[in-house]
């Protein structure tokens, strides 16, 4: 999480996240900030679900899609970087 983090603010010209909480932290806070958020007719973007989904290993292997399908991927620093940009520049012109 915090390598994608680092590879998102780099796109986008933002400083990643530097203070990281232990997911015990962050549950309570999600669970304390979630029902304020809702209260206050926003959406629960903290949520306990949110903070357990972020601490969840998303690791893949693609050997077999290598071998058999003669896939080549880009990196993902890469795709990130050029989706990222993207995005960034649709937002500024209005052509979300």
């Amino acid at each position: 999480m915090r390598e994608i983090l680092r590879v998102w603010g780099e796109a986008i010209g933002r400083l990643p996240p530097f203070i990281w909480l232990p997911r015990p932290v962050a549950l309570a806070q999600a669970a304390l900030v979630a029902p304020r958020l809702r209260l206050l007719g926003q959406p629960a973007f903290i949520s306990p679900g949110v903070v357990r989904s972020s601490f969840v290993s998303f690791r893949y292997r693609s050997d077999k899609a290598v071998d058999q399908l003669e896939v080549v991927f880009m990196p993902a620093e890469q795709a990130w970087e050029e989706t990222l940009r993207e995005e960034a520049a649709r937002a500024q012109s209005g052509r979300v």
